[in-house]
C-alpha cells in the first residue's frame, strides 16, 4: 500500500520520522510530501520546497491544502493519506476534525483513505514512551540516562503516560512548557551536550519501537492501529 506522509514539523520529521514508519509498518510504502528537503533550482509542476519545512496547526493544514492537489495530479495516486502533526497541547479532536475538513476540500483526492494523527504533546513523547529503545541504547547519552531519567520525573514527565506532559497555555496557543526544550535543558545539566531534535530525537527514532509506544500513548496508537489494519 502507498502511503503519502504529510508530516508537520522540522528536521526531526524530516530526518527520522520515514526511516521509523519504513522500519515499523514495512508492509506500507511510504513516500513523503512535507516536511522535504530544500532542493536547488526549480522543478516543473512542484510547489516551492522551502515552503514544505517547519509547518504545524492550521499552517501545516493550508501547506497539505496547496501540495494535495499536485500530488494527485503529477503523482501516481496513492492508497492512503497520513498527517502526524504535533498536538503541542491542542485538543485532539478539533485538531483532527480541521486536517479532515482540509482534505476534503481537496476535491482530486476524494476517495482516498486518510489515517490523521498525533505526536502529544511533542514527537520526543514517543522517544519517551520507549526508554530501552532510545535515551537507554543512544551512544552518547546511555551513560547518564537512568539520572535523565530521574529528573525528567522530578520535572513531570509520566513514563506511563508520557502523552499528558504540560497542558495548553492560552496566551502562548502552545504548550506552556515545551517538551523538548525542557529535555535539552536536563541533557545539557547532566553532560555539557548540546541535546539537538535534528540530530538526537531523529537518530533515536530510528530505533524506536512503534508496539512500545502504542502500548503508553493513546494517541498515537490511532496511528499504529490505523497502518496495521490498512
Amino acid at each position: 500500500m502507498v502511503v503519502w506522509l504529510f508530516s508537520g514539523g522540522g528536521q526531526t520529521e524530516l530526518q527520522g520520522l520515514i526511516h521509523f514508519l519504513e522500519a515499523n509498518y514495512s508492509f506500507h510504502r511510504f513516500e513523503r510530501k512535507t516536511p522535504a528537503r530544500l532542493k536547488p533550482g526549480p522543478k516543473p509542476n512542484r510547489l516551492p520546497t522551502q515552503r514544505n519545512l517547519g509547518h504545524t496547526g492550521t499552517a501545516l493544514a493550508e501547506q497539505i491544502r496547496e501540495v494535495l492537489p499536485v500530488s494527485c495530479r503529477f503523482d501516481n495516486r496513492c492508497d492512503l493519506i497520513l498527517i502526524i502533526d504535533d498536538l503541542d497541547c491542542h485538543e485532539p479532536e478539533q485538531r483532527r476534525a480541521m486536517f479532515e475538513e482540509t482534505v476534503q476540500s481537496v476535491p482530486e483526492a476524494n476517495g482516498i483513505q486518510r489515517i490523521i494523527g498525533f505526536a502529544a504533546p511533542e514527537i520526543e513523547a514517543w522517544l519517551i514512551a520507549d526508554w530501552n529503545h532510545t535515551f537507554a541504547a543512544d551512544y552518547e547519552l546511555r551513560a547518564f540516562h537512568k539520572a535523565l531519567q530521574y529528573r525528567l520525573g522530578q520535572n513531570g514527565v509520566a513514563f506511563v503516560t508520557p502523552e499528558n506532559f504540560s497542558q495548553y497555555d492560552d496566551a502562548r496557543d502552545a504548550c506552556a512548557l515545551k517538551l523538548s526544550e525542557m529535555l535539552a535543558n536536563e541533557v545539557f545539566e547532566y553532560s555539557n551536550i548540546r541535546y539537538s531534535k535534528a540530530d538526537h530525537s531523529s537518530r533515536m527514532l530510528q530505533h524506536a519501537q512503534a508496539n512500545v509506544i502504542a502500548q503508553k500513548c493513546p494517541e498515537f496508537r490511532v496511528i499504529h492501529n490505523g497502518l496495521n489494519h490498512e
